[in-house]
Protein backbone atom coordinates (compact mmCIF):
# COMPACT_ATOMS: atom_id res chain seq x y z
CA UNK A 1 0.00 0.00 0.00
CA UNK A 2 1.67 3.24 -0.84
CA UNK A 3 1.10 6.58 1.34
CA UNK A 4 1.79 9.97 0.11
CA UNK A 5 2.69 12.24 2.37
CA UNK A 6 0.64 15.60 2.99
CA UNK A 7 2.89 18.66 1.13
CA UNK A 8 2.44 22.27 2.29
CA UNK A 9 2.52 25.28 0.14
CA UNK A 10 5.01 27.86 1.52
CA UNK A 11 5.08 31.12 0.34
CA UNK A 12 7.64 33.77 0.07
CA UNK A 13 7.51 34.32 3.81
CA UNK A 14 8.30 30.68 4.67
CA UNK A 15 5.04 30.10 6.53
CA UNK A 16 2.22 27.39 5.21
CA UNK A 17 -0.50 30.07 5.51
CA UNK A 18 -0.03 33.53 4.59
CA UNK A 19 0.97 36.25 6.22
CA UNK A 20 -1.64 38.28 8.53
CA UNK A 21 -2.15 41.52 9.59
CA UNK A 22 -5.26 43.32 11.26
CA UNK A 23 -5.73 47.22 11.72
CA UNK A 24 -7.75 50.35 10.89
CA UNK A 25 -8.93 52.09 7.55
CA UNK A 26 -10.33 55.87 7.74
CA UNK A 27 -12.66 56.43 4.73
CA UNK A 28 -15.52 54.63 2.96
CA UNK A 29 -15.76 52.04 5.27
CA UNK A 30 -14.29 53.41 8.76
CA UNK A 31 -13.39 51.07 10.87
CA UNK A 32 -10.90 47.65 10.65
CA UNK A 33 -9.34 45.97 8.53
CA UNK A 34 -7.64 42.33 7.54
CA UNK A 35 -5.98 41.40 5.24
CA UNK A 36 -4.59 37.68 4.10
CA UNK A 37 -1.08 38.49 2.09
CA UNK A 38 0.60 35.84 -0.50
CA UNK A 39 3.43 36.30 -2.36
CA UNK A 40 1.82 38.49 -4.84
CA UNK A 41 -2.00 38.33 -3.83
CA UNK A 42 -3.88 38.89 -0.68
CA UNK A 43 -7.83 38.44 0.59
CA UNK A 44 -8.65 41.57 1.89
CA UNK A 45 -12.10 42.35 4.31
CA UNK A 46 -13.11 45.49 5.60
CA UNK A 47 -15.94 46.21 8.19
CA UNK A 48 -16.92 49.65 9.73
CA UNK A 49 -19.06 52.53 9.51
CA UNK A 50 -20.25 53.65 5.95
CA UNK A 51 -19.75 57.27 4.23
CA UNK A 52 -22.68 59.07 3.06
CA UNK A 53 -20.30 61.93 1.64
CA UNK A 54 -20.57 62.86 -1.55
CA UNK A 55 -24.47 61.83 -2.53
CA UNK A 56 -25.58 64.83 -3.57
CA UNK A 57 -29.48 65.10 -3.21
CA UNK A 58 -29.42 60.98 -3.36
CA UNK A 59 -31.69 61.30 -0.43
CA UNK A 60 -33.86 63.77 -1.65
CA UNK A 61 -34.68 61.60 -5.23
CA UNK A 62 -34.99 58.41 -3.24
CA UNK A 63 -37.55 60.07 -1.30
CA UNK A 64 -39.92 60.36 -4.35
CA UNK A 65 -38.72 57.25 -6.09
CA UNK A 66 -39.58 54.73 -2.64
CA UNK A 67 -43.51 53.18 -2.54
CA UNK A 68 -45.53 54.59 0.25
CA UNK A 69 -43.95 58.46 -0.54
CA UNK A 70 -45.98 59.26 -3.29
CA UNK A 71 -47.53 62.82 -3.33
CA UNK A 72 -45.98 64.02 -0.08
CA UNK A 73 -43.55 66.98 0.60
CA UNK A 74 -40.23 66.37 1.86
CA UNK A 75 -39.60 68.50 4.86
CA UNK A 76 -36.04 67.35 6.27
CA UNK A 77 -34.46 64.08 6.58
CA UNK A 78 -31.10 62.29 9.07
CA UNK A 79 -29.41 59.89 7.60
CA UNK A 80 -28.14 57.04 10.70
CA UNK A 81 -24.69 55.91 11.06
CA UNK A 82 -25.05 53.11 8.63
CA UNK A 83 -22.45 50.07 8.12
CA UNK A 84 -20.46 48.30 5.17
CA UNK A 85 -18.41 45.25 4.79
CA UNK A 86 -15.98 44.91 1.88
CA UNK A 87 -14.67 41.35 0.68
CA UNK A 88 -11.64 41.88 -2.18
CA UNK A 89 -8.85 39.71 -3.84
CA UNK A 90 -5.92 41.58 -4.40
CA UNK A 91 -2.56 41.83 -6.80
CA UNK A 92 0.33 42.78 -6.25
CA UNK A 93 2.96 44.17 -8.16
CA UNK A 94 6.48 45.57 -6.97
CA UNK A 95 7.50 49.26 -6.84
CA UNK A 96 10.48 49.44 -4.83
CA UNK A 97 11.84 47.78 -1.63
CA UNK A 98 8.59 47.03 0.77
CA UNK A 99 6.28 49.76 -2.03
CA UNK A 100 3.58 47.57 -3.69
CA UNK A 101 0.67 48.49 -5.91
CA UNK A 102 -2.26 46.43 -6.24
CA UNK A 103 -5.03 46.07 -8.37
CA UNK A 104 -8.42 43.49 -7.47
CA UNK A 105 -12.01 43.37 -6.80
CA UNK A 106 -14.63 42.01 -4.71
CA UNK A 107 -18.46 42.57 -3.58
CA UNK A 108 -19.78 44.99 -0.69
CA UNK A 109 -22.67 45.29 1.19
CA UNK A 110 -23.91 48.62 2.85
CA UNK A 111 -26.93 49.64 4.85
CA UNK A 112 -28.32 52.46 7.17
CA UNK A 113 -31.55 54.05 7.37
CA UNK A 114 -32.80 57.64 6.82
CA UNK A 115 -35.40 59.12 8.86
CA UNK A 116 -37.81 61.31 7.08
CA UNK A 117 -39.65 64.15 7.92
CA UNK A 118 -42.53 65.40 5.30
CA UNK A 119 -46.07 67.42 4.70
CA UNK A 120 -49.07 65.10 3.70
CA UNK A 121 -52.02 66.85 2.30
CA UNK A 122 -55.36 65.83 1.76
CA UNK A 123 -58.74 66.92 1.25
CA UNK A 124 -61.13 66.52 4.65
CA UNK A 125 -64.40 64.88 3.87
CA UNK A 126 -66.53 66.80 6.68
CA UNK A 127 -65.33 70.51 5.57
CA UNK A 128 -64.24 69.36 1.83
CA UNK A 129 -61.11 71.77 2.28
CA UNK A 130 -57.33 70.69 2.07
CA UNK A 131 -55.70 69.51 5.07
CA UNK A 132 -51.67 69.67 6.45
CA UNK A 133 -50.22 67.20 8.86
CA UNK A 134 -46.42 67.09 9.42
CA UNK A 135 -45.31 63.40 9.26
CA UNK A 136 -42.70 61.14 9.81
CA UNK A 137 -41.36 57.84 8.25
CA UNK A 138 -37.91 55.38 8.82
CA UNK A 139 -36.88 53.95 5.32
CA UNK A 140 -33.78 50.93 5.62
CA UNK A 141 -31.27 51.24 2.85
CA UNK A 142 -29.84 48.02 1.92
CA UNK A 143 -27.06 47.91 -1.20
CA UNK A 144 -25.22 45.09 -2.71
CA UNK A 145 -22.50 45.33 -5.16
CA UNK A 146 -19.47 45.17 -6.87
CA UNK A 147 -16.16 46.93 -5.96
CA UNK A 148 -12.87 47.33 -8.18
CA UNK A 149 -10.01 48.26 -6.17
CA UNK A 150 -6.72 49.96 -6.79
CA UNK A 151 -4.09 51.10 -4.15
CA UNK A 152 -0.63 51.04 -3.05
CA UNK A 153 0.78 49.32 -0.22
CA UNK A 154 3.60 50.05 2.09
CA UNK A 155 5.50 47.72 4.55
CA UNK A 156 8.93 48.09 5.54
CA UNK A 157 11.42 45.40 5.70
CA UNK A 158 11.74 44.24 9.26
CA UNK A 159 8.92 46.48 10.38
CA UNK A 160 5.18 45.01 11.92
CA UNK A 161 3.21 47.48 10.43
CA UNK A 162 1.35 47.61 6.82
CA UNK A 163 0.68 51.20 5.59
CA UNK A 164 -1.75 51.46 2.45
CA UNK A 165 -3.94 53.43 0.74
CA UNK A 166 -7.05 52.67 -1.85
CA UNK A 167 -9.79 54.12 -3.99
CA UNK A 168 -12.34 52.12 -4.64
CA UNK A 169 -15.01 52.21 -7.07
CA UNK A 170 -18.45 50.56 -6.27
CA UNK A 171 -21.57 49.83 -8.89
CA UNK A 172 -24.71 49.20 -6.75
CA UNK A 173 -26.20 45.56 -7.99
CA UNK A 174 -29.56 45.69 -5.63
CA UNK A 175 -31.54 48.30 -4.19
CA UNK A 176 -30.52 50.76 -7.18
CA UNK A 177 -28.89 48.89 -9.96
CA UNK A 178 -26.02 50.88 -11.65
CA UNK A 179 -25.97 53.20 -8.77
CA UNK A 180 -22.20 54.64 -8.93
CA UNK A 181 -20.05 55.41 -5.88
CA UNK A 182 -16.44 56.59 -5.33
CA UNK A 183 -14.80 55.59 -2.04
CA UNK A 184 -11.31 55.41 -0.86
CA UNK A 185 -9.38 54.42 2.24
CA UNK A 186 -6.60 54.94 4.26
CA UNK A 187 -5.09 52.86 7.22
CA UNK A 188 -2.43 50.95 8.83
CA UNK A 189 -2.24 47.38 9.55
CA UNK A 190 -0.19 45.50 12.57
CA UNK A 191 1.58 42.38 11.03
CA UNK A 192 0.90 39.74 13.18
CA UNK A 193 3.23 36.99 11.77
Amino acid sequence: MACCPAIAQEDHYGKPYGQYAVGIRAGDPMGFSVIEKRENHAFEFNIGMASFAGLFNYYERNFNRWRGFDDYTLEDYRVNHGGAMQLHYLMYHDLSDGLKWYVGGGGQIRWFSIKYWYDVTYQDLATHKPVTQKWSATSVEKDLGLDGVIGVDYQPDGFPLNLFLDITPFVELWENPGMMMLQAGIGVRYVLN
